[in-house]
């Protein structure tokens, strides 16, 4: 009985002694992707081309675009960008993931349609693939305010392209159970 008393007091103790050692959790939003973009642009090779560093802040401020676009103030493109943020792997049932866009959506059972089980993988390609074709424009002998633009291009889908990358990353992101 008293090996029991002691347990229990010893259970009283621990409790709220953990509570305190916990370190807070904080939401995914905003902060993360900033954080996630900015760790990507410190970890390019000393040769990657300069105007990259010099436009962190925009690719860190690029991190969090895609997130905007879901605001009450655009329904069209919140519906239409929202299934890009998520993949609910559970959902699939194909043997062979396929290449597009355009034959997922069409493999996809009727009762299970794109924008409930999530565009994820093609955000991705399709965003890294237009910061590749940047890149090889840019590699032109272009005149110097299309190199500009072309840099403020690639700028942009970097930050896009670190968005998504993060969405994917995160577990959450990849299962039906996304609340719990």
């Amino acid at each position: 009985m008293i090996q029991h008393k002691r347990t229990l007091s010893f259970s009283f103790l621990l409790s709220p002694l953990a509570l305190l050692w916990t370190t807070p959790s904080f939401p995914w939003y905003d902060k993360t992707h900033c954080l996630i973009n900015e760790a990507a642009l410190k970890a390019l090779p000393s040769d990657f081309p300069s105007f990259l560093k010099e436009e962190q802040s925009c690719i860190v401020y690029q991190g969090r675009e895609p997130d905007r676009w879901k605001s009450k103030y655009a329904q069209t493109l919140k519906k239409d960008s929202s299934p890009e943020h998520w993949l609910n792997i559970e959902s699939i049932r194909v043997s062979k993931f396929p290449r597009d866009r355009f034959s997922y959506m069409r493999s996809l059972p009727k009762e299970d349609p794109p924008e409930e089980v999530g565009l994820l993988p093609f955000a991705i390609m399709e965003t890294y693939q237009k910061l590749f074709l940047s890149f090889m424009e840019w590699r032109k002998n272009s005149p110097e305010e299309e190199r500009k633009a072309i840099e403020r291009n690639i700028t942009y889908y970097a930050g896009l392209l670190g968005h998504y990358v993060a969405d994917g990353s995160t577990p959450l992101h990849l299962t039906i159970h996304h609340d719990g």
